[in-house]
């Protein structure tokens, strides 16, 4: 039986981010003894850490599986990093071909700030949700959703308009398999 090496890496993904699921940024806003270290392959300390976040996760499981730096696009940018993934047609926005692994992506209006997350779990068309694990998010849907103070496991909502508005929306998801296997 041969062994998917991708799947291997997303399921240690989700370990390396669960096991941080309660990390604070305990030295003030985007700053903690694990936030920065999120951010040292990044060489920047105190910005907007999601997309960081999932790239650590991402190259740490691939590290730690002997399959060196992890083939995630290498920016802090959630937008960024969308938009290089449309180019290569990894990414959609049927919440129905959402898959363990994959990355949502939000963005606040038009602009090119945004939030990205690491998909959990499977979307319950019933309930129109789908579990993440985030960093630099708050614990609920009340507080910031883009920069909060910690890691947190969420329930994201994916309905027909939530792919629209003027505010912060889901803009879709990064299909990781593709990206894995490229």
């Amino acid at each position: 039986m041969r062994v998917d090496v991708s799947e291997v890496i997303i399921s240690k993904a989700i370990a390396i981010a669960s096991s941080l699921v309660g990390t604070k940024e305990e030295l003030g806003a985007n700053r903690g003894k694990i936030v920065d270290l999120i951010e040292q392959d990044f060489k920047t300390k105190g910005v907007a850490w999601c997309v960081m976040f999932v790239w650590h996760c991402y190259n740490e499981a691939s590290k730690a599986i002997g399959a060196g730096t992890i083939p995630l696009y290498f920016t802090a940018s959630s937008q960024a990093l969308y938009n290089h993934y449309k180019n290569e047609e990894f990414t959609f926005t049927d919440p129905m071909k959402l898959r363990t692994g994959d990355i949502a992506i939000w963005q606040n209006g038009t602009s090119w700030t945004g939030h990205a997350g690491l998909v959990t779990g499977y979307y319950s068309p019933m309930k129109f949700v789908f579990p993440t694990i985030e960093g630099n998010t708050s614990t609920d849907d009340k507080g910031s959703q883009d920069n909060g103070d910690g890691v947190y496991r969420k329930i994201r909502r994916a309905k027909p308009d939530s792919f629209t508005g003027s505010g912060f929306h889901l803009r879709g998801f990064i299909d990781i398999r593709k990206v894995l296997n490229g």
